[in-house]
């Protein structure tokens, strides 16, 4: 019985002492802090998988919602009532986007039906109305009501604002191929990972040539946000270019056709 109680408290020990909740929930605070979305999406993910397999998806939608906007409280509308909590996350932020589209997905028929009846310059105006209000929400909760105790990272007019450009997307299928919006969509993701790079050796750059008073020039920075945009995605490419060789040299490798003779070129 003595021995059990010591293997017991041996065992929560080392979990306490060793496995971290919040690591796994919010990943590892680090230099790539950028890719927090990364496990939320994971975690979005597995709790969607969860519910569509109950066949619950409906319910999920809603009180992913409901959540939502109860995260919103521990970011931009703190300050009407701080949620001391990071609401960045897969429970409060990411659930509900990742949600939406599945639900969407599942019920694609129906959307494609709306999104053909739908006319263009009113949603055109509907994405301009919610990309105004979020401009306003902004000021609005930032500005006015302090919203900074807990971040400033998500707002709630973003919502019409993401389902109003899906929409446009969606009815104009060729609208920028084959031009570099494209181009930069493509390799949108591979751009976010190493942004940060560039970012960081922009940053000591001017430091190191004291030129920060540049930072104050709106020129200078969107100038330096395009440079920084192109080398992301000339790396992005160089790195996609770099690994699909790697690939192949592997594929050969165990295919028999590289660095070693397959089995009928030795008969």
């Amino acid at each position: 019985m003595y021995k059990g109680f010591e293997v017991k408290g041996f065992i929560e020990d080392f979990i306490n002492s060793n496995i971290k909740i919040s690591v796994l929930y919010y990943g590892t605070a680090s230099a790539s802090y950028h890719l927090w979305f990364l496990t939320a999406l994971i975690w979005s993910i597995f709790i969607l998988f969860i519910f569509i397999k109950i066949n619950k998806l409906k319910y999920l939608l809603f009180s992913s919602f409901i959540l939502n906007v109860i995260g919103l409280f521990g970011q931009t509308y703190s300050g009407i009532f701080h949620l001391s909590i990071n609401t960045i996350d897969a429970l409060f932020f990411g659930l509900f986007y990742t949600t939406t589209g599945c639900f969407i997905a599942y019920h694609i028929d129906f959307f494609k039906r709306f999104f053909i009846k739908g006319n263009m310059l009113f949603i055109a105006g509907l994405f301009l109305v919610s990309t105004l209000m979020q401009m306003l929400e902004s000021y609005i909760t930032v500005i006015w009501w302090n919203g900074t105790k807990g971040g400033i990272a998500y707002y709630l007019s973003p919502i019409p604002q993401t389902f109003t450009l899906f929409i446009l997307i969606i009815k104009n299928k060729e609208f920028g191929k084959n031009t570099i919006f494209s181009l930069l969509g493509k390799n949108s993701l591979g751009i976010y990972l190493v942004h940060l790079i560039f970012i960081n050796i922009a940053y000591y750059g001017i430091h190191f040539l004291n030129v920060t008073d540049f930072r104050k020039h709106f020129i200078f920075n969107l100038l330096l946000a395009v440079i920084i945009l192109l080398i992301s995605l000339q790396v992005t490419i160089f790195l996609q270019a770099f690994v699909s060789k790697i690939i192949k040299r592997f594929k050969r490798l165990f295919s028999g056709k590289g660095f070693f003779p397959s089995h009928k070129s030795l008969v």
